[in-house]
């Protein structure tokens, strides 16, 4: 997001080797843009016309849809004052203009690495029992735990999809999908398979019921592709899961 056109060309020329980028003129420009493709990233200058960067990180912050994702700022301004703001506003790296490529793309590299570890950080914390998780402050967990008591309660509806959960949420398929992607690494379906799966591994390891019975439960319909499922993920059959000895 930046207003100087020559410069939005050097970033766009720099980044696009690697990354897919979309370019807006100013923050309101930016936010739009944001909320219609949920990018993984947003890179914003500080003073721009109509919607400055600060308004932009603050507005994301704020934004159901947005406020999984990292901002970098470009700014000549950096004093102790400015950089507080900016904290307060969600901004995750400060980069001084004029600056060098290589500090961009390493703190682009480390921004990415650090949401990689977050997202096995959430998807560890969302599937144990919902009663151990400690969601204190964290919208994103906040928002996993509102669309993971929907698909349990919903479990065995079979019109449960990516279209019955997005207007639970009230978002559109694709923004639903975009969301979970940069929270956890996962598309609609694929989390809602990782939610049965995990709840079947559970019923097995602590209850005797059959492996048919654990598979209609989870709302699986077909239980040789529940088998697969299972063993693809777990890396062994739900009927030999069964059978292992529990360590605590």
């Amino acid at each position: 997001v930046e207003d100087n056109r020559d410069i939005a060309l050097y970033l766009k020329s720099l980044l696009t080797e690697r990354y897919k980028v979309i370019t807006a003129r100013n923050g309101e420009e930016g936010l739009d843009a944001a909320e219609k493709s949920i990018p993984d990233l947003v890179i914003t200058d500080l003073m721009m016309p109509v919607k400055d960067g600060y308004q932009l990180a603050c507005e994301m912050k704020q934004n159901r849809l947005l406020n999984h994702i990292p901002v970098i700022m470009l700014t000549a301004k950096t004093s102790d004052e400015d950089r507080i703001k900016g904290l307060r506003c969600g901004v995750e790296a400060y980069i001084r203009k004029p600056f060098q490529p290589e500090e961009l793309l390493i703190s682009i590299e480390n921004i990415f690495e650090n949401r990689r570890i977050l997202k096995e950080k959430y998807m560890s914390v969302i599937t144990r029992d919902s009663s151990e998780n400690k969601l204190d402050n964290d919208d994103n967990l906040k928002f996993l735990q509102t669309i993971s008591n929907i698909i349990h309660s919903e479990i065995n509806n079979p019109q449960m999809n990516s279209t019955f959960l997005a207007d639970k949420m009230a978002m559109s398929i694709s923004q639903l999908s975009r969301k979970l992607n940069g929270i956890t690494g996962y598309s609609t379906i694929s989390y809602v398979l990782q939610l049965k799966l995990n709840k079947a591994r559970k019923m097995l390891a602590d209850t005797d019921i059959s492996v048919t019975e654990v598979s209609d439960a989870c709302g699986f319909y077909d239980s040789s592709y529940f088998a697969r499922a299972f063993k693809k993920e777990f890396g062994v059959s739900p009927s030999h899961y069964q059978q292992m000895p529990t360590v605590v």
